[in-house]
């Protein structure tokens, strides 16, 4: 949810985007953020979210 305010590039965000999963999974460069996005999907199959 956006709550106002800029986005600036950073140590660990370089940009922000709107992508389908698979494509996030694939530029995704960190294994628990990789992780982070297969569970929230799992969640979300399952009817957790």
């Amino acid at each position: 949810e956006e709550t106002g305010g800029a986005f600036a590039p950073n140590a660990e965000i370089d940009e922000i985007r709107w992508l389908p999963p698979e494509a996030a999974a694939k530029l995704l460069t960190e294994a628990r953020d990789r992780a982070l996005l297969a569970q929230g999907l799992r969640e979300l199959a399952l009817g957790g979210g």
